[in-house]
């Protein structure tokens, strides 16, 4: 895969030295890279039961999949992360990785055997260092052509006030059960951008409302707000009433997927939401 654009235009992320790609070339590393520049790097990382891969990376892999799933209507699930390449000189990361899945949705396997894994390259950026603000434009089984067409279109890093002013749709609680896997994802991600820093934490969804219905849960531009109970908190006997706040949007024209979120909590007489801020 050759880089060729940063998404707004700035020859940034899409280049590495010589060095590095001839490093990359030697450790397995499936995306190829070309170019020269002074100020960005590229770290390879091999995830193993000795380096385990860090849960943020796990979250990203898991959202390309998502990516995926959604697009295809498929069930990949990850198995496990085998290598990741991380861009470095800058606060905000993009992550090249190579993963394994198992599809759920009976895409192979017989009886109680699991599906055999599938391997996939997925490239999840980073829009600021920090915030809950990302991008995925690669998300494929390995040896499937890639049709991103290299251009995308400014982010637009709002979201709607809380608590909403127009009216919310609520989803079905079955409709919940059924998309859990992302629905968690979702309430994962805004969790792990919190400030102060939290856990992966333990929690129990409790409802999940949408800013329209028309699409119901497949719509591709909607703000999600997913109502959860903070388990740990909980048990501290701290105040554990949480709700996500999730914008998913997708650009038909270069296929780029963006999730833009946030968690609002709950205290005596007060409540703090943690958002990205307009850039």
């Amino acid at each position: 895969m050759i880089l060729e654009e940063d998404p707004f235009g700035e020859d940034v992320h899409s280049a590495c030295t010589l060095a590095e790609e001839k490093k990359l070339e030697e450790c397995g590393g499936e995306f190829k890279f070309k170019g020269y520049a002074r100020h960005i790097g590229l770290e390879s990382v091999a995830c193993n039961e000795r380096r385990p891969c860090p849960p943020r990376v796990s979250l990203y892999a898991r959202m390309g999949l998502h990516r995926y799933n959604w697009l295809k209507g498929r069930k990949f699930e990850l198995s496990r992360v085998g290598r990741y390449v991380k861009t470095i000189g800058s606060a905000a990361s993009t992550y090249y990785m190579t993963l394994y899945a198992m599809d759920m949705g009976g895409g192979g396997g017989g009886g109680a055997s699991l599906p055999p894994e599938t391997c996939f390259e997925i490239a999840v950026s980073e829009y600021s260092a920090n915030c809950f603000i990302l991008f995925c434009d690669i998300a494929r089984i390995q040896g499937e052509e890639d049709q991103t067409k290299r251009r995308r279109k400014r982010m637009d890093t709002h979201l709607p006030e809380w608590p909403p002013v127009n009216p919310l749709y609520m989803v079905e609680k079955s409709e919940v059960q059924e998309h859990d896997e992302w629905i968690r994802l979702y309430v994962e991600l805004a969790v792990a951008f919190d400030f102060p820093p939290r856990g992966g934490g333990d929690f129990e969804i409790l409802d999940v409302a949408m800013d329209r219905n028309d699409e119901g849960l497949d719509a591709k531009n909607a703000t999600f707000y997913i109502s959860y109970r903070d388990l740990d908190d909980a048990r501290l006997g701290k105040s554990c009433h949480r709700i996500a706040t999730v914008r998913r949007s997708f650009d038909e024209d270069s296929g780029n997927f963006y999730l833009v979120g946030g968690s609002e909590f709950r205290t005596e007489g007060s409540s703090y939401m943690h958002r990205p801020l307009s850039i």
